[in-house]
């Protein structure tokens, strides 16, 4: 009787958890809005910062600029880095391993190991993502724009 109440008890629990989206579906997820960007001609520069702002239990938020090297303008490295068209999609996490300069040399990302952080001057784009279904946000940034809660878009 105790074990059939524990069987019962978990799949209602377990019945009541949507799955998450893998954090390798949520790269892929990221990177094809980035792709369509690039397609667009928004994004012309050599490298794409991506990089995560804001995650909770049922979103990410990514901010989503152009810039001159992977390295963000607040000196993060990136922990992943993806390719599309000879571009490169440096993904910034919150919660992931930096990659280090050295490795970003050595996997051909850099021409050398002693590069600047991103001095490249964009507004760039915010990303909202859900992370139990397959919605998703792209908004503009604008200058005038500081803070996310003044996108109504994104909530």
């Amino acid at each position: 009787m105790k074990n059939l109440v524990y069987v019962i008890l978990f799949i209602l629990l377990g019945g009541c958890v949507s799955p998450s989206f893998s954090p390798v579906e949520i790269h892929q997820r990221v990177a094809e809005q980035v792709k369509v960007l690039i397609d667009s001609g928004y994004l012309q520069t050599p490298y794409i910062e991506i990089n995560e702002v804001l995650s909770n239990d049922s979103s990410i938020i990514y901010s989503i600029k152009g810039a001159d090297s992977p390295g963000s303008d607040g000196a993060e490295l990136p922990s992943k880095v993806m390719t599309y068209k000879g571009k490169y999609l440096c993904f910034i996490e919150l919660d992931e391993q930096e990659m280090s300069r050295t490795e970003l040399f050595e996997k051909g990302i850099v021409a050398d190991s002693n590069f600047h952080e991103n001095l490249h001057l964009d507004d760039g784009w915010v990303l909202a993502l859900r992370k139990y279904e397959n919605g998703s946000t792209l908004v503009k940034k604008v200058l005038s724009s500081a803070f996310l809660f003044e996108y109504p878009q994104l909530w």
